[in-house]
């Protein structure tokens, strides 16, 4: 019997690798899979973790994010069909693999209560067939300031297997933590409609934040509003619409720059997201805080 020589980070999960290398050394022993990934993900996010890509060189962890993506996949994959369909254990799962590099290597210490941050996974039949969105955010580049890796993956069931639809995140990468991820009521009969909401640190700014709806049908994703990152903004939906308020970009001025407070309302159309007002609220005016 060969088994193949692991290396392990300082501190990471070895035990997690030797019991996979057991398993699968094992002729006629299942595999751990959950151990499996943990350890994989443990091995990758080591690779990322403290790595800083530059505008000369932005992809310097693609490999890294097609590494997750894959263990990801294949993972969710088999959960959903060995647990048939059960997104309690899938999330529980997801949530022991997402950051486990940071959790075991004691960078951060694991909640024994769930911030209600992600992973997050949705629910919801469309058209009599139900679909499923797993969000999963694993971070990377410099402690003191991270950027995330964010992975949105869709599955559909088929004749009573789940098969893989699509996936999304690539502009949701950068984001420092993701907050107000929900469903939206979708305006088409055939697709579910995603907000994923986060903030991205540095520029000239200030701290700011992006805002993305996708769209998913079973088989992809689409982006429906991708607007520009801003400053304060805050988010509120409710049924259809969306009210949205943030900071303009400031203007340099005598005494101080000046940075106007913005107002404004969206629907949930058929044909997109429409601004149905945009309100310039002047310097003065303070709008609501942060959640």
């Amino acid at each position: 019997m060969r088994i193949n020589q692991v290396h392990c980070p300082p501190r990471a999960a070895c035990y997690a690798a030797f019991l996979a290398l057991a398993f699968a050394a094992a002729p006629g022993m299942a595999q751990s899979t959950l151990e499996d990934a943990i350890w994989r993900g443990t091995q990758v996010q080591s690779k990322i973790v403290g790595k800083l890509c530059t505008s000369a060189n932005p992809d310097c962890i693609r490999s890294e994010k097609d590494e997750l993506r894959a263990l990801l996949k294949d993972y969710t994959l088999w959960k959903l069909n060995q647990s048939g369909g059960n997104i309690d254990e899938l999330l529980a799962d997801l949530r022991k693999i997402d950051d486990a590099f940071l959790y075991q290597e004691k960078i951060w210490e694991e909640p024994t209560v769930w911030s209600g941050g992600p992973p997050f996974v949705f629910r919801q039949e469309v058209a009599g067939t139900e679909l499923i969105i797993a969000v999963n955010y694993f971070a990377s580049g410099a402690l003191a300031f991270p950027s995330g890796v964010v992975i949105i993956q869709g599955f559909r069931n088929q004749g009573g297997q789940y098969i893989f639809g699509g996936e999304e995140g690539q502009a949701m990468c950068g984001v420092l933590d993701l907050r107000n991820t929900q469903i939206l009521r979708s305006p088409r009969p055939l697709e579910v409609w995603l907000l994923v909401f986060g903030q991205v640190g540095g520029g000239f700014m200030g701290d700011l934040d992006r805002a993305r709806i996708y769209s998913f049908d079973g088989y992809s994703f689409k982006e429906v509003w991708a607007p520009e990152d801003r400053q304060n903004m805050v988010i509120t939906v409710s049924g259809d619409a969306i009210h949205n308020t943030f900071l303009g970009p400031k203007q340099p001025r005598f005494g101080g720059d000046l940075q106007e407070g913005m107002e404004e309302r969206l629907q949930l159309t058929a044909a997109g997201v429409i601004r149905t007002s945009l309100v310039n609220h002047g310097e003065n005016w303070e709008p609501p805080a942060k959640k």
